[in-house]
């Protein structure tokens, strides 16, 4: 569903959202778990304009550092520290709808993210009723399903 280019930019997205190592309980990231999968997934189920949505909002992430006069350069050339910067000055930014695009993003991460067995004991939750969520075991690859507490 997602483009070559839209999938590769939504996993490079993801790990500066959820970077590996990012919290003493939660060492793994989003490179770790199959999100790109996740949210190709989710916009199946997603209205059609939510999903007209979403893909522009990853053209528009890609140029952010137009939209926010930090270069003339796509994100992806940015540094991390660099990228970062980008997403937090246009969640700031005087425009509602600028402003929601990384927050539209984040919530499709963090839905995944947080759906996975391994984040949820990391954080305490309680694991599924009935196992793993079906997207999961569906999009299986074989990754961690449990933390490592140091």
């Amino acid at each position: 569903m997602l483009t070559r280019w839209e999938r590769a930019f939504l996993g490079d997205l993801f790990e500066i959202l959820l970077p590996r190592g990012g919290h003493p309980r939660l060492p793994l990231g989003a490179a770790d778990m199959p999100l790109v999968p996740f949210a190709e997934r989710w916009l199946l189920e997603a209205p059609a304009d939510v999903r007209v949505g979403f893909r522009v909002a990853l053209r528009v992430l890609a140029w952010a550092p137009l939209l926010t006069l930090s270069g003339i350069r796509p994100l992806r050339a940015l540094e991390p520290d660099a990228r970062i910067a980008v997403l937090e000055r246009l969640s700031r930014h005087r425009l509602y709808l600028l402003r929601e695009l990384p927050l539209l993003v984040k919530t499709v991460a963090c839905t995944g993210y947080c759906a996975h067995p391994a984040v949820r004991e990391g954080i305490g939750l309680p694991d599924h009723v009935e196992g793993p969520p079906r997207w999961l075991e569906e999009l299986d690859t074989g990754g961690p399903r449990t933390v490592e507490r140091p």
